[in-house]
């Protein structure tokens, strides 16, 4: 019998030793200091030299790395258009680094100062960012934007707000679309059918995220209406088509959570090597939040629900932010679980050619929820190219918030 027992748990061993071997973890490091009140991270990694790292965090903090997350140099973004939050990082193939953020236009109070988009670019690998552009002025409120980059063509999409917190009828909320070449900005289009309120809940159309098709077209969803939405692109973003719907979902992207001042499930699109669509969002389901990912294998023209891992039926998982890697095809999904006050950060990543998911924890510990007066940001955000992948999340102190890296290596 204990023969038999050691052989049983000699093969358990060898059947999980790959699973061990399958990724290598870095220590958690904490970018920000306490006194940053850091939060709603975003990173990137330099295509052309992966120890180059780049992570942004609200309100104007830039934080950048030159071998490979290890350490990482602080310094505060600057801009004559204003440097205000919803910070979002894209390297293009060359090494070029672009920072989409809120405006803060001066003379102006909140929020009417969120006047434009802007975007900014670094050529020195995140060192320093130039003036930037400013996308979007029309005397309304730009809120919102997503990145997406082909052929040199910088992709930029965000909600636009008649009037901020509204509820009156006469006021809504749009997404619109401009693409930047040679740092000139093309005329914002429209890209929704229906508009949504302003009070920036349920009812509201953000969320915005793009991916592009391998003949170029440009694909976006959004969320609001208790719906996700679907669009197309075949002229680089001039035109757009009919809305379409990727899924219902129950009391919409606005989550709530005790102890969370607010939490959403917005969605974020990628395309694959294959060309199959990925969106990943999450909503209520059976009284808890959950995230899911769906699949289309026809452009768009119709989504089905795949097999994301359910880690457990009595934990609330919110925030999602999910990422393509163009060069392995492997997908990967960052997020928050939230049971009995406590936080936990998991991964779940399919490589290109599995059917089924993988899921680590990222966090070396929980974290305390927040309170309700403590901003906890509205994403988190995962990067990776090649085997390494580089993730960024926020974690509440007792009266504030640090943003937290950890980089993994696929083996």
């Amino acid at each position: 019998m204990r023969i038999l027992k050691a052989v049983f748990v000699f093969t358990l061993l060898i059947a999980f030793f790959p699973m061990l071997r399958a990724q290598k973890l870095m220590q958690v490091i904490t970018v920000s200091l306490p006194k940053h009140e850091a939060n709603e991270p975003s990173i990137a990694i330099n295509p052309t030299n992966k120890l180059n790292i780049i992570v942004a965090t609200n309100t104007n903090h830039i934080y950048w790395s030159k071998n490979g997350g290890k350490k990482f140099k602080h310094y505060i973004a600057k801009s004559s258009l204003g440097v205000y939050g919803d910070p979002v990082l894209i390297f293009d193939e060359k090494g070029t680094a672009y920072y989409a953020h809120l405006a803060k236009a001066k003379n102006k109070t909140w929020p009417a100062f969120f006047d434009q988009m802007v975007v900014q670019k670094s050529t020195n690998k995140g060192k320093s960012f130039d003036d930037g552009i400013g996308i979007g002025k029309n005397g309304k409120m730009q809120d919102k934007a997503w990145l997406s980059i082909h052929n040199n063509q910088l992709q930029v999409s965000w909600t636009e707000f008649d009037k901020y917190g509204s509820a009156a009828q006469t006021d809504s909320s749009r997404i619109l679309f401009s693409a930047i070449q040679n740092n000139v900005a093309s005329q914002p289009v429209q890209v929704n059918d229906i508009n949504g309120n302003c009070i920036d809940s349920d009812s509201t159309m953000e969320g915005a995220t793009t991916c592009v098709g391998n003949q170029g077209e440009i694909y976006m969803a959004w969320a609001g209406n208790e719906k996700i939405y679907f669009d197309q692109s075949f002229d680089n973003g001039k035109t757009w088509g009919t809305d379409q719907i990727i899924a219902q979902t129950p009391k919409g992207w606005d989550l709530t959570l005790p102890d969370f001042y607010r939490t959403n499930g917005m969605p974020f699109l990628a395309i694959d090597k294959n060309q199959t669509l990925f969106c990943c969002a999450a909503f209520e389901e059976n009284n808890f939040n959950r995230v899911f990912v769906f699949e289309s294998n026809n452009k768009g023209q119709s989504w089905q629900k795949n097999n994301f891992p359910l880690l457990d039926s009595n934990t609330h998982y919110m925030m999602p932010h999910a990422y393509m890697d163009e060069t392995t095809g492997n997908y990967y999904v960052l997020y928050y679980g939230v049971k009995n006050g406590w936080i936990n950060v998991y991964l779940s990543y399919k490589l290109q050619h599995a059917t089924e998911f993988k899921t680590i924890r990222i966090n070396e510990k929980p974290s305390q929820v927040p309170r309700k007066e403590i901003f906890f940001g509205d994403y988190i955000n995962v990067c990776a190219i090649g085997n390494t992948i580089a993730m960024v999340w926020t974690e509440a102190t007792k009266y504030t918030t640090v943003v937290k890296f950890r980089k993994m290596e696929l083996e």
